[in-house]
């Protein structure tokens, strides 16, 4: 018997942070657009079971706890006492079951996986890859820098027997600092953030430590400020009063020098704890910062009545940790992973993923904001779409204002796409596709120093997933 975890209407680093955390071994199917669930579960009551047979056929399904399922439980009884036991094998903390691995070509040894690129550009025409790498069932983060010319080795940034993963990068061309920031279970097995810089890897230093979770933190986030702080955002997992770790905050610290500020609570503290907020996402407007995160909404008092639940939230935090009132920024569908990005004119934006409900009903949306508020209508990039991931922008100031992500249609077959911004209209263009080869995911883009504009992405190859980075004409 496989145990199999459902994933509906959610994507995929969120998934991975949830099995991290709660340290499942076990395969996870993702259902983006809830097609599966529609079939097999249309009124979404849960926790929901199914027993599949060995020849694919539905055998059992319920809605009650497993120890109220007395026929499901003799099913189990019957299939443990008339089979042979089969060894598993793990593979990055998840086991298989031998024939999966078989038709994936790794039952000798895994293939190597890389993904979650992200890319920031500096000066002298470098530029910086930061991305996941598994190998030998552990994650690492690794780098690449572009010299002018060429791709350096693989810089190990962390790269230890524990798991190290969701590393992301960005430049402060105005104090020279390359900052890359991770989340890792490298001490007391407990997952946290990280940052450090380029000088401090290169140098062995070792990076500094932003959190100290009793339970989990993970998704951090950074920006630079003018006097050269580093911004980090992140969220955290909480246990209830029961002691079941369910609860998830979001927070933001600097970092000046070596000395870390106090973490503030980003997520509104006057309402209930089950109102979760994950997956945020932090950019330098004005003198100020703007997180904005995912809030599993359910429009309690006091707040609007024009969001539900997920929905995305912002608000405004000063440099001596004072937050504004938070505003929703997208309203009633399934939102999430938002990210911010500046354009021309210190006109910030937001993108995130949507979905309407339904088969292919995937979207990708985003909106123009200010300090209090999102102010432009909600503008829908790309929709009919089975699944989408990795939204995020390149904006120079004197080239196209792009945003870039990978989607499929079939659920199959992934394509990179990317939308320009007008600067006169402020109308984003239609889709266009940018490479389609090896199912394109986890995408990340940036214009360097020059103003050409580079592209990251995982790509599929017969010696498994590999980031590559590319200037795009």
């Amino acid at each position: 018997m496989q145990v199999i975890r459902v994933i509906s209407g959610d994507h995929e680093l969120c998934a991975l942070d949830f099995q991290k955390h709660y340290r499942l071994p076990i395969v996870h199917l993702m259902d983006p657009d809830q097609s599966f669930e529609q079939q097999y579960n249309p009124k979404g009551w849960w926790p929901f079971l199914m027993l599949i047979g060995p020849d694919g056929k539905l055998k059992h399904r319920c809605t009650n706890l497993l120890d109220r399922e007395h026929r499901l439980i003799a099913l189990l009884k019957k299939a443990k006492a008339t089979r042979q036991g089969i060894s598993t094998q793990v593979v990055d903390g998840v086991a298989y079951m031998p024939g999966t691995l078989e038709r994936s070509g790794e039952s000798q040894a895994s293939l190597p996986c890389e993904r979650l690129s992200s890319l920031a550009a500096g000066p002298n025409n470098k530029v910086y890859l930061v991305l996941t790498s598994s190998r030998a069932s552990n994650s690492d983060i690794m780098l690449r820098v572009w010299d002018g010319e060429s791709w350096s080795h693989d810089v190990p940034v962390a790269a230890t027997e524990a798991d190290e993963y969701d590393g992301t990068v960005i430049v402060d061309n105005e104090h020279g600092k390359v900052w890359i920031c991770w989340t890792s279970n490298a001490l007391d097995n407990t997952y946290n953030i990280y940052v450090t810089n380029l000088e401090d890897t290169l140098a062995g230093a070792k990076p500094t430590r932003v959190t100290y979770a009793p339970d989990d933190a993970m998704h951090g986030r950074t920006a630079c400020d003018a006097q050269g702080r580093l911004w980090i955002t992140y969220y955290q997992w909480r246990k209830n009063r029961s002691g079941i770790s369910r609860d998830k905050e979001v927070y933001v610290r600097y970092l000046d020098g070596t000395h870390l500020s106090q973490a503030i609570q980003i997520s509104p503290t006057d309402i209930p704890s089950y109102e979760d907020h994950t997956d945020p996402s932090i950019i330098q407007m004005g003198k100020d910062m703007m997180v904005c995160w995912s809030w599993d909404f359910h429009q309690p008092k006091g707040y609007t009545t024009d969001a539900l639940s997920p929905s995305i939230f912002a608000r405004l935090i000063d440099d001596k940790l004072t937050a504004g009132k938070p505003f929703h920024v997208s309203q009633r569908h399934i939102d999430m992973v938002p990210v911010l990005g500046s354009g021309r004119q210190g006109v910030t934006w937001c993108a995130w993923d949507s979905l309407v409900g339904g088969p292919n009903s995937k979207s990708l949306c985003l909106r123009s904001m200010t300090a209090n508020s999102a102010t432009s209508k909600t503008i829908t990039i790309s929709q009919g779409l089975t699944h989408l991931c990795s939204p995020c922008f390149a904006f120079s100031d004197e080239q196209d204002n792009m945003l870039v992500w990978c989607q499929t249609q079939n659920g199959q077959d992934w394509t990179l796409e990317k939308s320009v911004l007008n600067p006169k209209n402020k109308q984003w263009s239609q889709p266009h596709t940018l490479a389609l080869e090896g199912n394109p995911r986890y995408s990340s883009a940036v214009y360097d120093a020059n103003g050409q504009l580079w592209v990251a992405y995982a790509r599929e190859t017969p010696a498994g997933r590999r980031v590559i980075a590319e200037a795009l004409k």
